[in-house]
């Protein structure tokens, strides 16, 4: 899992459907080294702070390999920022990575807190009314994690495991899971289905307590 772009980003406008909004989400190449802190990445800012750049979710990881599909599912160019990423890895298997597992990546050390989860920011910024629905179905949503060590990364630079919370709930299994909550809502599971998995989350420590509150009203 190699380094193969830093980027970051800043609020611009983007317009569609008769509306418009502001958003942080593309994010563009920066110089061969990036500047990380706890509560933020060097040169990224957001529109809804309170939200968007939140301690567990500080670095946002995506793999390069998902960009030829993306395109074609899109029918556009993918490429390096466009879903926000400020690491953009040769490759990195959401199935493969748990949470609550440390990663070291340059100077930096990183700990798994979840996936992206797509919101309707992409169908602006893709200008289609479907954006967010083709990623969620393509289930590669990337990774977020939340500073443990301040540093620099560098292109080029190692995404490393070194640390393993002993969990088994991987960043897909968490993916899939908030989507059977998003399910419930448009009505095509029971709340009876999801109960099991909303009681494992809300009991799994390793699982952010922003995503666990989540679950909670499903308990």
């Amino acid at each position: 899992m190699r380094v193969l772009s830093l980027n970051a980003g800043k609020p611009k406008e983007y317009h569609f459907g008769g509306s418009t909004i502001r958003s942080s989400m593309r994010r563009e190449p920066v110089h061969a080294s990036l500047r990380v802190f706890f509560d933020r990445v060097d040169g990224d800012e957001f529109s809804v702070p309170g939200f968007h750049g939140i301690r567990e979710a500080v670095v946002y990881a995506f793999s390069a390999a998902t960009f030829s599909d993306l395109s074609r599912l899109y029918t556009q160019p993918v490429g390096v920022g466009n879903v926000g990423e400020n690491l953009t890895l040769d490759e990195i298997r959401e199935s493969d990575v748990m949470i609550g597992d440390e990663f070291e990546v340059g100077g930096v050390r990183l700990r798994v807190t979840g996936p992206r989860y797509p919101c309707n920011r992409l169908n602006f910024c893709f200008a289609r009314a479907n954006a967010m629905e083709i990623f969620a179905g393509y289930r590669r949503p990337g990774v977020y994690f939340e500073v443990v060590a301040e540093g620099d990364v560098n292109l080029g630079d190692e995404l490393r495991l070194v640390k393993s919370a002993g969990g088994t709930l991987s960043v897909l299994g968490l993916f899939d899971n908030l989507t059977a909550l998003k399910d419930v809502v448009a009505g095509k599971r029971s709340h009876t289905d999801v109960k099991p998995i909303a009681d494992a989350m809300v009991s799994n420590p390793l699982v952010p307590e922003y995503i666990r509150a989540r679950f909670q009203k499903f308990v």
